[in-house]
């Protein structure tokens, strides 16, 4: 079995998000697409992050009306305490699925970071490093980084999308101005946000 393991802070969970998801799926042909919410990601220290319990119920509204290969893992929000490491998550997914194929994917922006991730040489030999592009300037970057990489001995694909100017620092700053941001967000989110009052200061 392929599996996909999308990790990320989701704060929130916006439809960039799910487009990504979802040209990995297809273009990858993953067998089950895992959205991991991080407890307390190690390159965030933003103090307008939501309650991990928030992030999670908003992915999980987000992937109601997806195809059943899609699901939300809680593994790292049920980590109270611990720093939300990669190698730690794959490790998980592989002793849970051990004879399954494992695509880590990212963005162009974490991609060129992976080098200075916890026992980065060992998540090298877990999973296939996946990238979806982000900024269309960043082209060359990612191919020298993708050189590298694999001279250090890791597997890269890069998958062909749209890149899509949304993010959820965007979606944060509409809500604190009093804008409606339900057109960028999966079915159930805007009214769970509205519910909870999140991102409002």
């Amino acid at each position: 079995m392929k599996i996909g393991i999308f990790g990320g802070t989701f704060n929130p969970i916006h439809i960039s998000h799910l487009y990504v998801a979802e040209k990995f799926v297809e273009q990858l042909g993953l067998d089950r697409m895992v959205l991991m919410p991080a407890l307390i990601p190690p390159h965030k220290s933003d103090k307008h992050i939501a309650s991990a319990e928030d992030r999670l119920a908003m992915c999980r509204l987000a992937v109601k009306g997806l195809p059943p290969i899609f699901h939300v893992s809680d593994y790292e929000i049920r980590n109270p305490g611990a720093t939300s490491y990669t190698y730690k998550t794959l490790c998980y997914i592989a002793d849970k699925y051990p004879d399954s194929e494992l695509f880590l994917l990212m963005g162009g922006d974490m991609f060129l970071t992976v080098t200075d991730w916890r026992r980065a040489e060992e998540i090298y030999k877990m999973a296939t490093l996946c990238v979806a592009q982000r900024e269309t300037d960043e082209i060359s970057a990612l191919d020298m980084q993708k050189e590298r990489l694999e001279i250090a001995g890791a597997r890269c694909i890069f998958v062909d999308l749209e890149v899509h100017p949304l993010s959820s620092t965007l979606i944060r700053q509409m809500v604190k101005a009093g804008e409606n941001p339900a057109d960028y967000l999966p079915p159930g989110v805007w009214d769970y946000i509205n519910q909870k009052k999140l991102y409002r200061k």
